[in-house]
């Protein structure tokens, strides 16, 4: 409250800066003059309580009504009177632009499957979307195997079984995946990058992951006439367990061949057009 906004006699300003003993007429004087100010002041205050509920009660009405003209918005939404195909173009710029596609539900075109049922519909049936992959091989390095060792339950204990158990069930569900996500791709051209970085030790001594690469390779080979693009970040050994079975004449739409191959013993890199 500003000095401006305060209203008293003239000849009282000057008590508001100082403290001097006031008078005795003067505090009757004043005494006097608050009868008529408190007295505006209670019934303001009492016409404030009835605006305040009044405006509480309009606010609550008014939030009813934005949701119920949000939810007939929401029921007139245009994407709901877009074509199957136009809506399937759309989801396949939903996809990432400098790589291939992860089996990861927090993006295209697994994300398009969660929103709802049509969408599900139209994703599953676009080919399209499906024609591009990414595979990360059973490395130490990859994130759904980090993900498992940073659970809470692991945090205080050692029980490699438990964890063998859930990795071993992982890597079986990964590999159902992936025929799914190939499957669903029909006879697309088929851009697929395959990742394993890894350590012999690793690769030599954890059977499960073994018998995880083989069958992903095997699921691979199903689709190699319609390879069209190809990144292998592999070791040798896995590169060549893939390279041994599959046939030149299985290569004919095979346009892009990038080979990052490297040995236990020594990174061996090559590029190839």
């Amino acid at each position: 409250m500003t000095s401006s906004s305060i209203t008293v006699e003239p000849h009282l300003s000057e008590y508001l800066v100082n403290n001097k003993r006031l008078p005795e007429m003067v505090l009757h004087e004043v005494e006097t003059l608050l009868e008529v100010p408190v007295k505006k002041l209670a019934e303001i205050n009492d016409e404030c309580f009835v605006l305040e509920a009044r405006l509480k009660t309009l606010k609550e009405r008014r939030e009813r009504l934005e949701g119920t003209v949000k939810a007939y918005y929401t029921v007139l939404s245009p994407a709901r009177q877009l074509p199957a195909d136009v809506l399937s173009e759309i989801f396949f710029h939903c996809l990432p632009i400098h790589r291939k596609s992860a089996m990861s539900a927090a993006e295209a075109p697994v994300l398009l499957t969660r929103i709802c049922s049509p969408w599900r519909s139209i994703a599953l049936s676009s080919p399209r979307l499906w024609a591009l992959l990414h595979i990360p091989l059973a490395g130490e390095g990859c994130q759904w195997i980090q993900d498992i060792k940073h659970r809470p339950d692991y945090a205080n204990v050692s029980d490699v079984q438990s964890f063998r158990v859930d990795m071993s069930r992982l890597m079986r569900s990964r590999c159902e995946a992936v025929e799914a996500w190939l499957a669903r791709a029909g006879t697309c051209p088929l851009s697929i990058s395959l990742t394993y970085p890894d350590l012999r030790s690793d690769y030599e001594q954890k059977g499960e992951k073994k018998e995880f690469i083989t069958k992903i390779l095997a699921i691979l080979r199903q689709y190699t006439c319609q390879w069209e693009a190809l990144d292998l970040y592999l070791p040798f050994i896995v590169y060549e367990s893939l390279d041994n079975h599959v046939p030149v004449q299985d290569l004919l739409k095979l346009r892009e061949l990038r080979l990052y191959i490297y040995n236990w013993d020594k990174w061996e890199d090559s590029f190839q057009p």
